[in-house]
């Protein structure tokens, strides 16, 4: 069965800031049930990383 974007992505968007200390950036992946992170600067752009688990 083939699924469209749309029926596998969230509209919920998680994300971690740069200044995040790690045990904020723990409890967010697990609260959130993901694996990993876009990591925002203080003007919310990414910086081409991320966080995983």
């Amino acid at each position: 069965m083939a699924s469209t974007v749309g029926d596998l992505m969230t509209t919920h968007v998680v994300a971690a800031f740069e200044e995040a200390g790690f045990k904020r950036l723990a409890v967010s992946l697990r609260m959130n049930g993901v694996s990993a992170l876009p990591v925002l600067d203080a003007d919310q752009r990414g910086g081409g990383g991320g966080l995983r688990e």
